[in-house]
């Protein structure tokens, strides 16, 4: 045997774990290859491998793990099955814990980048062997959960938890994303005729009590952010044939009454609950054959530097729209004191509640009125002084039934704009 042994120049080491393992590494100018079939027990020991471990294991043999597998940072555990197909339910590798701690993790993954790499803390890629059936489904993480079912238990569960725990402080360039889902096909048609679905909740509660939240964000911007946006979604539909929906919302249940599509509360303030000004969009709000419904007194407000016009039109084609008020119809009023020789702006209001400046004074002789916002603009103007009266000359931007119309205390004249004049619809002299 010595002799064996100087002849081939090979050094031989030793033990392992009592008498059920021997590891022997050998230094030679020929290798040997070594296999087992028999199961492993490492039992409150740890083991510490300088190369790679290959154990060849039959399907009845399992490794059982007491203590800890140290391995250098440039080697790795491999789970290889490429001709054999899996059948373990259980997981390939099955990690049981009875968390006693307060932060128990059954699978702990430290990482650090190093430069500008990507750094995966699980990387999950799935292969069909096969077309899938309808009732066969891929998943790349699946997290069960079963909860005790008390009526002390009030905590809260978590299929997946991802937390910032912080970066430098100059990472201006820096995104972090909770969830992140990406579907790429290299030109060809991944998903065919089916739907791709980005998030899907698909949540169940046939029990009575409690309630359901498909999805709730908690976000909290305290410190000095240059942007905050509760939900971002950037669509891309220049390859859609169909009707495309940035949100849709449908109620499909066999009874029951949904509230509220979209509920909008503020504990401070909103500047806007529905913000649709952007220059692309039709039309901001699509009502069909719905109802607007208020809760009191209520004000559209059309926010411009100029004149402008609420319109009401019927946009197919149909029947003229038609504007029916149960109740009353109110008209807002200023009242001004005119100088002579001055213009009287018509889109302030519709109803002008005028009085000379000083004493009675006569309008402008060629644009008493300013021109109208829109053809079909009524507007009333009243006196509101027998000393300080309002003289409006016919043919300054008006058509009068008179060469004039003095405006004393309560008489009116009411005008309609037809592109061109003020005409006169009527004059009480009060």
């Amino acid at each position: 045997m010595k002799k064996y042994l100087k002849k081939h120049h090979a050094s031989v080491a030793f033990i392992m774990l009592s008498s059920i393992l021997v590891v022997v590494f050998v230094s030679t100018q020929f290798a040997q290859s070594v296999s087992t079939s028999i199961g492993v027990d490492i039992a409150t020991r740890n083991m510490t491998a300088i190369g790679n471990v290959a154990l060849g294991l039959t399907s009845s043999d399992q490794i059982t793990l007491n203590g800890a597998v140290v391995l250098p940072a440039d080697k790795k555990v491999t789970i290889d099955a490429p001709t054999t197909d899996q059948t373990q339910t259980s997981g390939a590798l099955d990690i049981n814990v009875d968390g006693a701690a307060a932060s128990t993790s059954g699978l702990d993954i430290n990482m650090t980048a190093q430069g500008d790499y990507g750094v995966y803390g699980t990387n999950v890629g799935i292969t069909s062997g096969a077309d899938l059936t309808d009732y066969n489904t891929q998943m790349g993480n699946r997290t069960v959960i079963t909860g005790r079912n008390s009526a002390s238990s009030a905590g809260l569960y978590y299929g997946n938890f991802v937390t910032n725990a912080g970066s430098t402080a100059n990472a201006s360039d820096y995104n972090g994303y909770g969830v992140y889902f990406t579907t790429e096909n290299g030109g060809a048609d991944l998903l065919g005729t089916s739907v791709g679905v980005g998030y899907l909740a698909s949540i169940k509660k046939t029990t009575a009590g409690g309630g359901i939240t498909g999805m709730f964000l908690d976000l909290d911007a305290t410190a000095n952010v240059s942007s905050f946006r509760g939900i971002e979604m950037s669509l891309d539909v220049s390859g859609i044939s169909g009707t495309a929906y940035g949100v849709r919302i449908r109620e499909n249940g066999a009874s029951g009454t949904l509230s509220d599509a979209i509920m909008i509360e503020a504990t401070n303030v909103i500047t806007d609950g529905i913000d649709a000004s952007s220059a692309g969009i039709v039309n901001a709000l699509n009502l069909g054959a719905n109802n607007i419904v208020g809760n009191g007194s209520m004000s559209f407000d059309l926010n411009s530097s100029s004149d402008t016009v609420l319109t009401l039109t019927n946009g197919n084609g149909g029947a003229e729209a038609s504007l029916s008020i149960d109740g009353s119809l109110i008209l807002q009023s200023t009242s001004t004191n005119m100088a002579s020789s001055s213009t009287v702006a018509s889109g302030g209001a519709s109803y002008l509640r005028l009085g000379g400046s000083g004493g009675a004074v006569t309008l402008s002789g060629t644009t008493a009125i300013a021109d109208g916002a829109a053809v079909g603009q009524i507007l009333i103007i009243e006196g509101i002084s027998d000393a300080n009266t309002i003289t409006v000359n016919d043919s300054a931007n008006t058509n009068l039934g008179a060469a004039t119309r003095v405006l004393g205390n309560n008489d009116v004249l009411n005008l309609i704009w037809n592109g061109t004049d003020w005409i006169e619809i009527s004059f009480i002299n009060n």
